[in-house]
């Protein structure tokens, strides 16, 4: 926990760390790094990528996981409540036969 806190101390990128966390089921984590606030330019809170799935350009995950279903998928109620707690949703997936540009896009580049 005290690495973490001197990586951000340093404005490290953090990418995956929170799916890491929530991974691990370690809620301290979590919560620094849901607390952990990036200035971007114009002062906008960093994106921690809640509700988009494949918000992250490289990443150990699926495009499809996001922290809230990661969390959902460990079964840890603790780490679901403080994340909805923090707004996070989970989106409703699109038809089957959706034709919008995201699923068309996402079906090009999906290996299954």
């Amino acid at each position: 926990i005290e690495i973490i806190e001197l990586l951000l101390s340093y404005n490290v990128e953090i990418g995956d760390a929170l799916l890491h966390a929530i991974d691990e089921e370690v809620v301290q984590a979590v919560e620094i790094l849901l607390n952990y606030k990036t200035k971007k330019p114009g002062g906008k809170k960093a994106d921690m990528g809640f509700n988009m799935p494949g918000a992250r350009k490289e990443s150990d995950f699926t495009p499809d996981i996001t922290p809230i279903i990661l969390a959902a998928h460990k079964n840890n109620y603790e780490i679901v409540k403080i994340l909805i707690q923090r707004s996070a949703t989970i989106v409703k997936p699109h038809s089957v036969k959706c034709g919008c540009y995201e699923c068309v896009h996402s079906a090009t580049f999906d290996g299954l």
